[in-house]
Order: structure tokens, then C-alpha cells, then sequence
């Protein structure tokens, strides 16, 4: 299952079910470790794109034209799209610890 397809599931679960406090953590856990892929990927593509950019720029074009053939490029929709999925779980760690928080909120309430 590919980091993508495992987000897609959390999602649902997320969505759909109630979800205990272990495995909300176990949740964040994951999702912790595939931000962190995605935040490498990111970074990696940005250097690719940058140099697709800088090939352009050096081609002798005005500045302007050469950023709009380097944004597309390949290479800058799969920094986007990296960089996308890099916010997008870093919106489910927030989420996950959110609720950690006010699971633990409510058991101290609780006592």
C-alpha cells in the first residue's frame, strides 16, 4: 500500500468511524512518518525543478518567460504535488493531535 492509498484510508477512517485514543496515536504515528517522506520528496523536487528553472534562465530569455516554461515543466507539477501532500498531512497530524488533546482533556475532566 503506497503512502497515498494509506492517507486515503486514515481518512476514512477518520471520517466514518469513532476512533479510540490508541489508535489515534497509532494514526498519528504514521501519518508523522509520511509527512516526513513527503517534506524529503518536496525538498528533493524543488532541487529538480530548480534546475529545469535555472536551464531556462540561462537560455537567455527574459526572466519572466524562462519561470513560465520552468512552471511547466514535469518537474514543477511533481514538486507542487509533493509539496501539496506534504500540507495535507501535515493537516492530519494537526487534526490527530487535536484530538489526542481533548480525549485527554475529557479523561481528566472525568475524574
Amino acid at each position: 500500500m503506497t503512502a497515498r492509498e494509506r492517507i486515503a484510508v486514515m481518512e476514512v477512517e477518520m471520517a466514518e468511524t469513532e476512533v479510540s485514543p490508541l489508535r489515534a496515536s497509532e494514526m498519528l504515528m504514521q501519518t508523522t512518518a509520511i509527512h516526513a517522506g513527503y517534506v524529503r520528496e518536496a525538498t528533493r523536487r524543488e532541487l529538480v525543478y530548480n534546475h529545469v528553472l535555472n536551464a531556462h534562465m540561462s537560455g537567455g530569455e527574459p526572466a519572466n518567460r524562462a519561470t513560465i516554461r520552468a512552471k511547466a515543466s514535469d518537474e514543477y507539477a511533481a514538486w507542487q504535488q509533493a509539496r501539496d501532500e506534504a500540507g495535507i498531512c501535515l493537516e492530519h497530524v494537526r487534526s490527530l493531535k487535536k484530538f489526542l488533546e481533548h480525549q485527554r482533556e475529557e479523561m481528566r475532566l472525568a475524574r
